[in-house]
């Protein structure tokens, strides 16, 4: 059974790494609006976790996703967790107009990250930061 006042992730991290892996299982889109007809259940699921997440996500643009989906989206078996250096390689590649450093991958994904934060606490999807 479900404690409703308990946060469903430890972190915003865990959080992100649910949302990516689910949003592979439940694309393409037709696949996700099926999904949204069947929230008609009170107790949290699996799909009301990722359909709340998707909610928290929404209305960054589209560098905040990318960067997101880059450090907290799925990695094959042998590879680790993806890390800021290797966004910032991959990222320097894909915008090279933005002139980007290290520093200031770091700065953006740490503002990003403070906003998700205060999204999924609102919403009591995770403990609110002190």
């Amino acid at each position: 059974m479900c404690d409703a006042h308990k946060p469903r992730f430890g972190s915003s991290a865990q959080a992100l790494r649910f949302y990516f892996r689910a949003r592979e299982l439940l694309d393409p889109a037709d696949n996700l609006q099926r999904v949204e007809k069947r929230r008609e259940s009170r107790t949290a699921t699996m799909i009301d976790d990722f359909l709340h997440l998707r909610e928290c996500i929404d209305g960054l643009d589209a560098f905040d996703h990318w960067l997101l989906a880059e450090l907290y989206g799925p990695t094959c078996f042998a590879a680790g967790q993806r890390n800021l250096l290797r966004a910032y390689e991959v990222a320097r590649q894909r915008y090279p107009a933005l002139h980007l450093t290290p520093a200031m991958i770091r700065k953006h994904h740490h503002q990003t990250m403070d906003l998700v934060d205060r999204r999924l606490a609102r919403r009591k999807l995770i403990g609110s930061k002190q």
